[in-house]
């Protein structure tokens, strides 16, 4: 009897092993990639499927252990040198007990985060266990930043944050051909860097630097950092419908999207931390960002900074043009300063893919965006009072609703009293 006990609870024991295995037994790591920023590394693990892991240190030398349980690896173990000053190289083993080892050689004990990420399957990504090797950034690193940007504004001069799309893992829209968004927006933002360095009241920042991902907050958290008086996010779009083509030029809505198009376009955006890989929890509590919009008049800021977009970038005949829209995207919640996302066209569509897919047409975009904003700045030079030219027809009214400030605010900059008298030609004082 014992024996026959015996057996059966065997005989139970090899079909809960095989009901399981097929769920588990069978996953795969499939790839290993990695992309060096300047303040971490990631290395990325593609799974199969998502799979139970442990991870630990050791030194003698320092290293990062991952063990991925009841998983094999696709292809045969190997090495993949690194060398960029945080990681020296990553090794795989296939253990004994069926456990898939990676391990990441470091040149010093790490400080470094771990977390695994669902498949994304609109983009194309698996489920994956994300490593970020952090490289730590100093007291007086963060003070050099302060005290730059402190004599930036104390030199008046206008501090520009250029956010090119996307980057690392996070390609954004794909084109046959492996055309990817991240390298075109890349290549116009660093045109328009490049050229906007040339003018000695500009200093302009971007927020990546290279192909790697950064997250929609840190992104934010670049500009704040930085002072930005401008902020500029630039990406290429993508449609189901491949006869749709066209710029389009974007500024925050906190109520709703100008159209359903819109917010579709802006959840796709916003989705950018589900694909490149932002760790839960990351984004912070923008409600302290979020103060009297009325009176600081950002977001009619950005709205004109949208125009003057729209505006040059019809004027160069380069693209067909959009009408400028609001959606609620979360790089621009940056609401301390005048921030927009422009859109440069369908790599859904031929005759937009094979114009931005030309470095000449690339040069010319990134020229008229350039001349927009330091149009931008001639309407609202940094450190200098805003001066509005009275236009025939004009009303103090209409000009306070134009740059986002009050009538009674006019009146007290240019001592106008209780009077609302305006006259064609006169200038007026704005902040």
């Amino acid at each position: 009897m014992k024996g026959k006990l015996l057996v059966t609870l065997w005989v139970l024991a090899v079909l809960i092993a095989l009901s399981t295995g097929d769920s588990v037994a069978g996953t795969r790591v499939v790839g290993i990639r990695y992309w060096t920023a300047p303040d971490h590394t990631r290395i990325v693990i593609d799974l199969s499927r998502a799979s139970v892991y442990k991870h630990r240190t050791l030194t003698q030398p320092h290293r990062i252990v991952i063990e991925v349980q009841r998983t094999v690896f696709a292809n045969k173990a190997r090495r993949i040198n690194v060398k960029d000053g945080l990681v020296d190289r990553i090794r795989t083993n296939a253990l004994g007990s069926g456990t898939a080892q990676i391990v990441i050689d470091l040149p010093e004990s790490p400080t470094y985060k771990i977390f695994s990420l669902d498949k994304y399957p609109k983009r194309g990504k698996p489920d994956r266990i994300v490593i970020d090797v952090l490289r730590a950034v100093s007291e007086s690193e963060r003070e050099a930043v302060r005290k730059r940007v402190k004599e930036l504004k104390e030199k008046n001069k206008a501090i520009v944050v250029i956010d090119p799309g996307h980057g690392g893992e996070d390609p954004g829209a794909v084109a046959r051909g492996k055309i990817y968004e991240k390298d075109i927006v890349f290549d116009v933002c660093r045109e328009m860097a490049q050229l906007l360095e040339k003018e000695p009241q500009v200093e302009v920042f971007l927020t990546r630097k290279g192909d790697y991902y950064v997250s929609l907050d840190r992104r934010q958290e670049i500009a704040r950092q930085m002072g930005a008086d401008l902020f500029m996010s630039v990406h290429v779009n993508a449609a189901e419908a491949r006869k749709v083509r066209g710029a389009e030029v974007f500024f925050l809505s906190m109520k709703g999207a100008s159209d359903a198009a819109a917010k579709a376009l802006a959840e796709a955006e916003n989705a950018a931390d589900l694909v490149g890989g932002a760790s839960a929890g990351a984004r912070s509590d923008i409600g302290a960002i979020l103060y009297d919009l009325n009176r600081e008049g950002t977001l009619r800021k950005s709205s004109q900074l949208a125009e003057l977009v729209h505006a040059k970038l019809a004027r160069s005949k380069l693209t067909r043009m959009r009408k400028v829209k609001q959606a609620r995207f979360q790089v621009l919640r940056t609401i301390e300063m005048p921030a927009v996302l422009v859109e440069l066209g369908f790599l859904s569509n031929s005759a937009d893919r094979e114009e931005l897919t030309r470095s000449s047409h690339r040069k010319k975009l990134a020229q008229a965006l350039v001349g927009a904003v330091l149009q931008y700045f001639e309407q609202f030079p940094v450190g200098k009072p805003a001066v509005h030219v009275v236009a025939r027809g004009e009303s103090l009214w209409r000009i306070a609703q134009a740059h986002g400030t009050t009538v009674q605010h006019l009146k007290d900059l240019n001592g106008m009293g209780s009077s609302n008298r305006i006259l064609v030609g006169q200038r007026l004082r704005i902040n």
